[in-house]
């Protein structure tokens, strides 16, 4: 995947927070997770996200609300 589409995510499971890489493709958001070894799509984890870096703005994060 290009540098472009990995964004670093921010989540939180159970009370305690994690990041996860997010790769944007055609086909959705992926999430890469050192905790699991599968690739999974964003709507298919356990976790709540919260905040992912921007895509088009270089240092700004953007809030996710679910």
């Amino acid at each position: 995947w290009p540098a472009s589409a990995l964004l670093l995510t921010v989540a939180t499971l159970g009370g305690a927070g994690h990041t996860v890489l997010t790769v944007r493709t055609s086909k959705g958001d992926l999430v890469l997770d050192n905790r699991t070894g599968a690739i999974r799509n964003w709507s298919r984890t356990s976790y709540r996200y919260f905040a992912r870096q921007s895509q088009s703005e270089n240092g700004k994060w953007t809030r996710i609300r679910t």
